[in-house]
Order: structure tokens, then sequence, then C-alpha cells
């Protein structure tokens, strides 16, 4: 499930199968900044299956001109960074967000990109999907384990302690990038594209 938050003022939805939800276009906002929260199972691009926990995703956006916006890992990687610049650096919305998402991709080596998180969704198919997709399962890959319920309780805790050594300094410990780095070695691409086309196939997509 899904929804907008801001100011005191909440609204909810249920996803379908692939995430998509809808709010009533009659919605008055107070802003055009929303924190999106989205509650779930997710897709492991790792194991191919269903997650056996839910997770929790947030997203904070500006949603002015824009009729659609996606939580996804790095959204909720870059949340408490972005929240960081603006309230105690007093740095603008657009850069703040911009600033993080440069420092996010280059926590994973990613140089001379960019990406607008909340746009993005793994069934693109260009450049930006590509990043969310490398970047989900290097940290899905850096908590593989043979029980299911294990490896989502690992990797909620890895994606929690990422985005709090983040948040201050747009940088992460030196723990995390060996992890990050010994994750992306071991990492079977092929695998993981097999696993999302397939998911995606039953779809129709």
């Amino acid at each position: 499930s899904g929804g907008y938050k801001r100011q005191g003022k909440s609204f909810s939805a249920t996803t379908d199968g692939e995430g998509f939800f809808e709010l009533n276009s009659s919605m008055e906002f107070a802003s055009s900044y929303v924190q999106l929260s989205v509650d779930g199972f997710y897709f492991n691009e790792i194991t191919g299956k269903q997650s056996s926990s839910q997770i929790t995703l947030e997203a904070i956006a500006d949603i002015k001109d824009r009729n659609n916006i996606n939580a996804n890992l790095i959204t909720h990687l870059e949340f408490k960074r972005v929240l960081y610049l603006v309230n105690k650096e007093k740095k603008k919305f657009d850069e703040a967000k911009k600033q993080a998402e440069n420092e996010l991709l280059n926590c994973f080596l990613i140089k001379d990109k960019t990406i607008t998180p909340e746009t993005v969704s793994i069934k693109d198919n260009n450049v930006q999907a590509n990043m969310l997709i490398a970047i989900s399962s290097i940290l899905l890959n850096a908590v593989a384990d043979e029980d299911p319920m294990e490896m989502d309780a690992k990797f909620t805790i890895l994606i929690n302690n990422f985005r709090d050594d983040f948040e201050k300094d747009g940088q992460i410990n030196d723990s995390l990038k060996e992890t990050i780095k010994d994750a992306s070695y071991r990492l079977n691409y092929k695998k993981v594209k097999e696993n999302i086309e397939n998911k995606y196939s039953e779809f129709g997509k």
C-alpha cells in the first residue's frame, strides 16, 4: 500500500501487483512537497521471488507538474539526507535533492550520471532504471541468505544503517564501502536480468 502525507494530511491507497496506486484527482494538497511511504512485500532480484517479510520504503518529492511518483530503494536511501540538507544546512529543496542523489550514486562509484529516483521504475529499460536495478541488486546480494526471513531482516537493517550513516555528510563508512564492493564483485548480473524479465513477463511486459 502507499500514500502521500503532508502537514498532517494523509491520503492512502492500495497498490496492485506491480505496486501501482492511484489517488483521487480531487484531493487538494497544502504544498507541492509530499512524503510518500509504501509498505508491503517486494520482489527480490537476487532470489527471483517475492520477499517473505514486508518492508517500508519512503520518498520525498516535489509533485508540481508531475502526475506520477515512485518510492524505491534510491528514494529511501536519500530520504534522510535530503531532509538534513533542507533543515540543517538550509538548502533549497531542488538543490538538496540533486546533491543527495549525486552523493548517493558516488557511494556506488556511479560517475557522470544523474537520476531523478522518484520518476524511475525498474521496468523503464533505460540508464536510470539500470542504476536502480544495480543498487538494489548489490544491496540484496550483500545479505543473500538461504533463509528468506533472515535475508529480509538483514536487508532492512542494511538499508537503514546505510541511510543513517549517509544522512549527515553524504558519505558512508569503510565497512559499508567494503560490503558494497564485495557484493558487486559477487553479483550474477545475468541471473538478475533473467529474474526481472521473468517477473514482468507475468504482467505481459
